[in-house]
This record gives C-alpha cells, sequence and structure tokens, in this order.
C-alpha cells in the first residue's frame, strides 16, 4: 500500500475477485493518515474443501497486511504532521532532497499523482520559500524544481528524525526478514500489476 500515491474523498465499497472462487466485500475510506480499510464480513464462497482454505488464508493475510500497515502509516503520517508540513509537501520535498532537482512531469511520474496536483503543491512550497523552479538544461520549454538553501535547512534537520522513526516502526523484525519481506512485496506488487495485462 502506497500511502502517497492515492487520495480519497469519500468512502467507496469494493468486491474483490480472490481468484478461487471466492468473493471479498470491504470498504475502502479517507482518515487523517491516508486510508482506512474495513471489511464487512461478507464473504461468498463458490466452492468448498481446499478452495475455501485458500480463500480463508489469502483473507487473514490480506487483513493482517492492511492492519499493519495501517498502523505503521499512522505512525509515520503522526511524525510528518508534526513538522507542520502536509503529506503532499513531504513527500516532494524528501524526493527533492534525496535525489535532486526533478521537473514536474518526472515527479509526477515517480510518484504517481497528477501533474496538476504536483503543480499545486510546488507553487505552495515556493511561496513558503522551500522551492524554486530553475530552467531545465537539457529542456528549454521545461523547468526544474529545486530545493532552496531554506528548503535543504529544513530537512537537514527533520530527515534524520523522519528515518528514524520509519526504522523504530520496522524494528520487530529482523534485517533478513526484511530482506524477505522486500522480495515477497516486490512479487506481490508486480503480479498484481500485470494483472489486467
Amino acid at each position: 500500500m502506497n500511502i502517497h500515491q492515492s487520495i480519497l474523498t469519500e468512502a467507496k465499497m469494493y468486491d474483490v475477485e480472490l481468484g478461487n472462487g471466492a468473493t471479498y466485500k470491504y470498504t475502502l475510506s479517507p482518515n487523517r493518515a491516508g486510508l482506512a480499510i474495513r471489511g464487512n464480513g461478507d464473504i461468498s464462497f463458490k466452492g468448498g474443501g481446499a478452495m475455501e482454505e485458500q480463500s480463508k488464508l489469502d483473507l487473514k493475510l490480506f487483513r493482517v497486511w492492511m492492519k499493519a500497515s495501517k498502523a505503521v502509516v499512522e505512525n509515520i503520517q503522526k511524525d510528518i504532521e508534526s513538522h507542520k508540513i502536509s503529506n503532499e509537501n513531504f513527500i516532494i520535498l524528501e524526493l527533492l532532497y534525496s535525489k535532486g532537482p526533478h521537473p514536474v512531469q518526472k515527479i509526477s511520474e515517480i510518484l504517481s499523482i497528477p501533474s496538476g496536483s504536483i503543480t499545486y503543491v510546488v507553487d505552495k512550497s515556493e511561496k513558503k520559500g522551500l522551492v524554486e523552479r530553475q530552467p531545465n538544461p537539457n529542456d528549454r520549454r521545461a523547468s526544474n524544481v529545486v530545493l532552496t538553501d531554506e528548503g535543504r535547512a529544513l530537512f537537514d534537520k527533520i530527515f534524520p528524525k523522519h528515518v528514524a522513526t520509519i526504522s523504530q516502526n520496522l524494528s520487530f523484525i529482523s534485517n533478513d526478514e526484511k530482506e524477505q519481506l522486500i522480495d515477497v512485496l516486490k512479487k506481490i506488487g508486480m503480479g498484481a500489476q500485470n494483472l489486467d495485462k
């Protein structure tokens, strides 16, 4: 789940086909930490036996995954809010801080956020003196968004605490487990992205 990539303004109902004859109904709704998920307890099975057991296991994994993600996301969001910076501002500033200058379109592609929304957030950050636009040496028609000295000084101060918060939330598993989890989540993510292809 990516807390930075999708913004909902109202609750929506979804039916998830689990791929083995089962359907799970759930509600996805916005909250202060990003997205909240609530299962409606309405699960239907077209088959039984091993198929039903597989569905129950998949559902259990899904629920545990979403609950764990929600807990971590809320803690990270609290850290961001403690710096009096909106979530959207933070992720763009963090990208520029970590990866250097980027044009708006590239920021949009990396964060999977519409370029119009990126432009709006960049404009607000520019008014606060945290970023500025500079000519793109590779494209005269475009400009790069760059951290100002003030923006860099701000992140020099707050970013170490942000990283420490993330590390604290992931401290309950070993490094080997983290490597395994990275591989597993990559496999799930790549598989899910290719389902409609």
